[in-house]
Order: C-alpha cells, then sequence, then structure tokens
C-alpha cells in the first residue's frame, strides 16, 4: 500500500546519491588525475545503496555471526 506522494518520491533518494556519487568521482579525477578513483567511487557509492535497496525490496537480510 502506498500514496502517489510516496511514490513520486521514491526515486528522487537515489537521483541525488547518484549525482553527488558522480560530483565527487569528478573531484577526486582532478585532484589526482587518475581516472581510476572516479570509478571506484562512482561503482561503490552506487552499488551500496543499490544493493540495501533491493534486499529491502525483496526481504533479504545480512546474517551476521
Amino acid at each position: 500500500k502506498t500514496t502517489l506522494e510516496k511514490q513520486m518520491g521514491a526515486p528522487y533518494k537515489r537521483i541525488v546519491i547518484m549525482h553527488i556519487t558522480i560530483i565527487a568521482s569528478g573531484f577526486l579525477v582532478l585532484v589526482f588525475n587518475e581516472p581510476i578513483w572516479g570509478l571506484i567511487l562512482l561503482i561503490v557509492f552506487k552499488s551500496i545503496p543499490d544493493i540495501m535497496a533491493h534486499s529491502k525490496e525483496h526481504g533479504f537480510r545480512i546474517k551476521t555471526a
């Protein structure tokens, strides 16, 4: 069950994370003059929220010892 407002606002959290990651990646490329750092940051900061959102959506839980 959801409302129209929740559905309309749902993608914005991911969009903001994506834009911040792109800006930070570009900054790292400029500072270190090595594109690999931007790529690493982009992969890490984009993949972690995606995995967490997917796990939450499908009810997966990571077991800790």
